[in-house]
Order: structure tokens, then C-alpha cells, then sequence
């Protein structure tokens, strides 16, 4: 005869608290229950005091702390060293500058490249005297051309133009361009001319002027009249005249 012994049966929550005593909990998967928030809210716990931790906080224990504040102040503390290079020197000025010797190098050469040297040198300079020279000769001769240029302008303006002269004038527009005409009144209070002009025709070296169908005329300051020069005329029918002296061909 078999004798079954029955088993205990046990409730609901001692089955829940032996399956929660072995198995693992993970905190990620515990649920906000009335049963856990003594262990999720700290903050209702009244014993607990929670103190602000700095980045040195030590978690076994403070005393890593105090001892580096202890260093810190002791470093405070300690006079700074001076510098024992002497070849370097700190002065205190608005604006710190530090002075480092150059390291002094003697250079030797030897005699035949040092005669190479100086005559490569003496020719140089002989290059240079010959190129000063020209320099300041072109200069001195560009000077006396200006100062006749000058002369010759301070003549043309003692000269007062009158009614029935011949002169060369100038207007600009790109370049300088010249043209002859022959004054017809002079108001010598204003000093302005108004002047009939010939038309010009040919090229450099064969110009000619003719007095052109449509009459020309314009009034023009003294300042636009060149210089007062000389026509011959070559032809009565129609009329046309070249320049008498060739040095007027340089306008044209």
C-alpha cells in the first residue's frame, strides 16, 4: 500500500515573493507601484540628505578631496622660482618681452674667394656709377627742355593776338588735336578770340588747308591758342595753303 503524502498548497503571494527572491530585477523593467516607491522616490525619504558632488568627489571616501585642497593651498602658498637661464631676462612692463641672445657666428672666407668677392663688388659699383651718370644726364637734358618749353610759353603770352592773325589752336577730346584758323574779332578785357578755320586735309607731311562750303567758326579762350604761325598759299582757285615752316608739321 502506497501512501501519497499531499503536498502544502501555497498561496498566491508567497509563490510571488519565492519568484522574486530568484530571479534577477532589472532596474529599467521595476514599474512606479505603491509597493516600490519607498525604493524609486528617494526624495520621500525624510533620514536621507543628499550633498552636492564636485567632478573630484571620491566615492569610497572625502579625504581625496581635502587633501587636494590642502595641496592647492599650499601651492598658493609658495613663493615662485626664478628663472636660472641668464640668458634670458623677464621684465615686468605692460607688455612682457622676453630677450633671447643671438648666438654670435664669425664668418671666414677664404682669400681666393674673397678677391672674387670684392671684385665682383668693385664691378657692381662701376656698373651702378655708369647707370647714375646716364640717369642724371637724361634728367638735366628733360630739365633744360622743360625750361624752354617755359621760356617759349612766357613769350607766346607777352604776345597779344590781333584781328587777322593766323594761329594754331588745340581742343581735347581722347588726344590733343590742332587746327589753324585766322582770328576775326579779339576781346582782349575777356581774353577770348573768334576764329574762322580752315579745313585740313591730307596726311602727315602733305597737309593742306582750304577754306571749307559751311563756315566754321568758334570763340576760344587765349589759352587755347598754341602760337601764331605762317601759311603760302599754292592755289588761287580754290583756295589751299601749307605750312611755310616744316617744325609746324610735328602738330599734325
Amino acid at each position: 500500500m502506497i501512501i501519497h503524502k499531499k503536498k502544502k498548497k501555497l498561496s498566491d503571494e508567497t509563490k510571488y515573493t519565492e519568484l522574486n527572491n530568484n530571479k534577477v530585477t532589472v532596474l529599467s523593467s521595476v514599474r512606479f507601484t505603491p509597493e516600490n516607491r519607498l525604493f524609486i522616490g528617494l526624495k520621500t525619504c525624510a533620514t536621507l540628505k543628499l550633498e552636492p558632488v564636485d567632478k573630484q568627489f571620491d566615492l569610497s571616501s572625502n579625504l581625496k578631496r581635502k587633501d587636494l585642497q590642502g595641496e592647492s593651498l599650499d601651492k598658493e602658498n609658495t613663493p615662485v622660482k626664478r628663472l636660472r637661464t641668464p640668458a634670458m631676462k623677464v621684465k615686468s612692463n605692460d607688455k612682457e618681452l622676453i630677450k633671447i641672445k643671438k648666438p654670435q657666428i664669425s664668418v671666414k672666407f677664404e682669400s681666393s674667394n674673397k678677391t672674387a668677392y670684392d671684385m665682383k663688388n668693385k664691378t657692381e659699383k662701376r656698373q651702378n656709377k655708369v647707370g647714375t651718370s646716364q640717369t642724371d644726364d637724361f634728367e638735366s637734358k628733360v630739365r633744360e627742355y622743360e625750361s624752354l618749353l617755359c621760356e617759349n610759353d612766357k613769350k607766346v603770352k607777352k604776345n597779344e593776338y590781333k584781328t587777322g592773325d593766323t594761329v594754331l589752336t588745340r581742343y581735347y577730346t581722347k588726344s590733343w588735336k590742332y587746327y589753324v584758323g585766322v582770328i576775326e574779332n579779339a576781346y582782349l578785357a575777356t581774353k577770348k578770340y573768334t576764329i574762322n578755320y580752315y579745313k585740313t586735309i591730307g596726311r602727315k607731311g602733305n597737309v593742306k588747308f582750304v577754306v571749307p562750303k559751311r563756315k566754321d567758326q568758334d570763340c576760344v579762350p587765349e589759352v587755347s591758342i598754341v602760337k601764331e604761325i605762317e601759311l603760302l598759299q599754292i592755289n588761287e582757285d580754290p583756295d589751299e595753303y601749307v605750312l611755310m615752316n616744316d617744325s609746324d608739321e610735328i602738330y599734325f
